[in-house]
């Protein structure tokens, strides 16, 4: 009986409506969103309520919900009520217990609970609304002023980021971004009136975006008329600063820039005069200059010093029209050069100028705020926050000072604090390397050594130098002597202890350390150079085929990345045509459809960017026949195929492309032709609406016929005839990825994920990597009959939200196609975990208690059984012992 009620007891439990955990971004003021809720729940009461985003973090009841009749009817909270963001924003449904949210402001963002009373508190269903909104600091900015774009979430989840991108981006105005809690912000300096609108908050989870909110700004202002505005900058070498002169003043004879230095505010030093334009130099010297600015004239400086802070005022026949307050600030540290890992350092933001309250910010490499002062101008002389830094015990500490104004970030300001050790980046076969050694070394002897980061990681010595009177003496190594590379590349400078490397080659990366004497530890100077090389991956490079380029540094580290990047995105970036893999110290860029373009390998520190190598593709055309090639192209909904036809066949008649289904290897099926007058016909039997004819991008004379998405059952050999003689074949291999179960995976459970090719024509290799980009299981596939062609991953004990794998086909050790996969877990809710526990607990002390009744119920049988024997030999001996007769 009691296992009966544990039983019934827990199927009541597993009816109850479980706690959902649906994720919902918004937009401020934008949408309408419903909480749908099941209407099999009794008669309730049902108590919606929500506890917001908002630093209050107090949980507010809604409304009670109790059954009228076939439907609902709720009472709405007074204090709700009370709230016009919640009273006419959130309503009900039709007598239901779904709740419709209509156009919800920021405010409303938080966690919506729905929840049952009776027989005990259950969470019926929960719904979480993240709202995103973007701001400005300023609707109406001036010509050649700064704005501050700011992108703020609500609450800011761990697998979630924002990110600012530039819609246009051949503009080259400054611009900085920073994050500050669960907002980015965007500083562009020097507006122009082509910035209107051109930029774009991402919200991304997982690294895929799931909303994205563009920024509007209302008209920029061209007419100079009494404009003053104030500017940030920074004292940095890559700081500038424009002044913008509208030169539509018909009506004006002659303008000038002059300069009221802070240093000196009663001298008004003219440094620019048009028309014609020109510049006096006393002042800034070299770092004056003129900058196009479309029908604009701008002077511009660069980079900024401390001492240029003051005001510009804009004359018009001797009238002012213009007047620019600029406000410079610097870093320094104390002491300024390389210091060990026990001393101390100092940094200081400093400000030249304050004329209304600012607030002065340190932020540390986590994006935490460790020192902040907040600056009136009200007689202060420390205009300054100082960071001490104590016993720093990294190899680099990333530091960044922020000036914020009315709490809008106006300049940034990266400090890398250098420990102990030089890092030089260098391209292979680059500019010449100057390692200089130690300015005082006694009389030596002092050696040079250098230990490379190939895999080798054995520690050579260089050479042994003596002190020469003035000068220095070094005797090389044998070592160096044999070794061409260090004897070619690497030489003393000038009679001193510093060594010059010749255009470095990608070999010579490493450690090289010049220690004091031949054998002692301590070491004088060291310098770590980290190479960097990129190199293109192709047979033949002709418009529409694929490429892989390469880049690689010799050693990583976890404060390096490396980016591919397109020097002309504006124009080429269309479509999803590349995919980007970092495996171990490269990352491998591939491009599917190539055109005309050039890209560069960005490497950086610390997120900020050290050193560049570009690479420039210039495919060639089908002039002449017999071109073979094969192509990759993943069975996904973005994956594009493009069949480039060059017209420059003019003397031929008829032009075609063929397809041989890798299923039908003896049938082709023309599916697209083209007469003398370059007009495509499409045979859409086999592809239906999936091919299309589209102009190549950089090049009229070109037809592609294009296959999107591409389906796994595309592969096979496609031709390109003219005139019945075979140009152009292209064998066209798909991968394919599906997981076993399909849908999404309860934690703990395990599942398959495979990932199969269509043919092989040649040696390849599969590799799945994970989300750490490491290769956990490889296979190689050479074609021979009755292979599998796939590869199959099986996961075992899912036990996080989101688990990211990749398929990645290797050709020759170089990937060719990639294949990200999120695996979607479904977390066991607390209710699960509860009942599971709570049924496990009833059944123990089911268990336990049965035990009991049986024991008793023996122990009972035991002694009942006693007790009759016991009477019976009490009657016997009765009986026997009585009186005689």
């Amino acid at each position: 009986m009691l296992l009966g009620l544990v039983f019934s007891f827990w199927i009541f439990l597993l009816q109850s409506v479980l706690a959902l955990e649906n994720q919902i971004y918004f937009l401020n003021n934008s949408g309408i969103f419903i909480f749908n809720m099941s209407d099999n729940v009794g008669n309730g009461p049902v108590i919606w309520e929500w506890k917001p985003h908002s630093g209050e973090q107090i949980t507010k009841q809604l409304g009670i919900f109790h059954r009228d009749g076939t439907g609902w009817k709720v009472q709405w909270n007074k204090e709700c009520n009370d709230i016009q963001s919640i009273y006419s924003k959130i309503d009900q449904i039709n007598s239901t217990l779904n709740l419709r949210i209509t156009r919800p402001g920021f405010e409303l963002a938080g966690l919506f609970s729905c929840q049952q009373e009776n027989p005990s508190t259950t969470i019926l269903a929960q719904y979480e609304m993240f709202g995103i909104k973007v701001e400005t600091d300023t609707q109406n900015p001036e010509m050649g002023s700064d704005i501050t774009l700011s992108c703020t979430i609500s609450r800011l989840l761990d697998t979630v980021s924002l990110h600012w991108k530039q819609t246009v981006l051949f503009l080259k105005n400054g611009r900085d971004k920073i994050h500050l809690n669960n907002t980015v912000y965007l500083i562009v300096r020097s507006i122009r009136g082509v910035d209107f609108n051109l930029y774009t908050c991402e919200v991304q989870k997982n690294g895929t975006a799931i909303i994205t909110e563009n920024i509007y700004v209302n008209q920029v202002k061209y007419d100079f008329r009494d404009v003053e505005y104030t500017c940030y900058r920074s004292s940095t070498v890559h700081s500038e600063f424009h002044l913008v002169s509208n030169t539509f003043f018909r009506t004006f004879h002659d303008f000038t820039w002059t300069w009221k230095s802070d240093r000196y505010p009663n001298q008004d030093e003219q440094i620019a005069s048009f028309p014609p334009l020109h510049l006096k130099k006393t002042y800034f010297g070299s770092r004056i200059i003129t900058s196009s600015w479309y029908y604009m004239t701008s002077i511009q400086i660069t980079p900024v010093l401390f001492g240029d802070a003051g005001v510009y005022t804009l004359t018009a026949d001797s009238a002012k029209r213009k007047t620019i307050k600029l406000i410079i600030v610097k870093v320094t540290a104390e002491p300024s050069d390389a210091e060990t890992e026990e001393d101390s350092v100092t940094l200081t933001c400093s400000v030249s100028d304050v004329t209304e309250s600012i607030r002065l910010v340190w932020i540390n490499s986590d994006g935490k705020v460790v020192a902040e002062k907040t600056v009136t101008g009200h007689n202060e002389k420390e205009k300054s926050l100082r960071l001490i830094i104590q016993k720093a015990d990294r190899a680099k500490g990333n530091w960044t000072c922020v000036l914020l104004h009315q709490n809008s970030p106006k300049v940034i300001i990266p400090y890398y604090l250098e420990i102990t050790r030089n890092t030089v980046f260098f391209s292979e076969n680059s500019n010449s390397l100057v390692l200089n050694g130690p300015e005082h070394a006694g009389n030596g002897p002092v050696t040079w050594e250098w230990k490379p980061h190939s895999g080798q990681q054995l520690t050579k010595q260089l050479g042994i130098f003596h002190s020469d009177g003035t000068r220095w003496k070094v005797q090389w190594s044998k070592e160096y002597n044999d070794t061409q590379s260090l004897h070619n590349q690497i030489n003393q400078v000038n009679g001193t202890l510093n060594l010059r490397i010749t255009r470095p080659g990608f070999e010579l990366a490493g450690m090289f350390s010049c220690r004091q004497g031949q054998s002692s530890t301590t070491i004088l100077k060291q310098y770590e150079l980290f190479g960097i090389k990129v190199g293109t991956i192709s047979w033949r490079l002709v418009a529409g085929s694929d490429i892989t380029l390469n880049c690689t540094i010799s050693r990583f580290s976890d404060t390096l990345s490396l980016h591919w990047k397109q020097r002309d995105p504006f124009w080429h970036n269309r479509g999803n045509n590349t995919d980007e893999i970092r495996l171990n110290d490269s990352v491998y860029l591939i491009i599917r459809n190539i055109e005309r373009n050039s890209f560069t390998c960005e490497v950086q520190e610390n997120d900020a960017t050290v050193i560049t190598a570009a690479i420039h593709l210039y495919p060639g055309r089908y002039y002449h026949a017999s071109i073979i090639d094969t192509r990759y192209r993943s069975s996904t909904s973005y994956s594009e195929f493009h069949l480039v036809s060059d017209i420059i066949f003019w003397r031929y008649h008829h032009f075609a492309w063929v397809w041989m289904s890798h299923h039908y290897p003896n049938q082709d099926r023309q599916i697209a032709s083209f007469n003398t007058s370059h007009h495509a016909n499409l045979n859409r039997t086999y592809f239906g609406n999936r091919i299309t004819i589209q102009h190549y991008f950089w090049r009229h004379d070109s037809i592609s016929v294009q296959i999107a998405p591409v389906l796994f059952d595309d592969a096979g050999v496609y031709a390109f005839i003219v005139d019945s003689v075979n140009h152009v074949t292209i064998t066209l291999i798909t991968v394919k990825v599906t997981a076993e179960p399909s849908d999404a995976v309860t934690e703990g459970d395990s599942v398959t994920l495979t990932c199969s090719v269509s043919n092989v024509t040649e040696a390849i290799r599969l590799a799945w990597i994970n989300s750490d980009g490491k290769s956990v299981l490889e296979k190689t596939l050479t074609g021979q009959n009755g292979e599998e062609k796939s590869l199959s991953l099986i996961i075992q004990k899912a036990d996080r939200c989101k688990w990211h794998w990749m398929c990645v086909l290797f050709d020759q050790n170089n990937p060719r196609v990639s294949i990200p996969y999120n695996l979607e877990i479904t977390r066991k809710s607390s209710m699960d975990t509860w009942i599971l526990a709570f049924s496990g607990y009833l059944l123990v002390k089911l268990i336990i208690a049965i035990g009991l009744i049986t024991s008793l119920k023996r122990k009972s049988s035991r002694n009942l059984d006693k007790a009759t024997r016991n009477k019976e030999a009490f009657g016997l001996q009765t009986l026997n012992t009585g009186p005689d007769l």
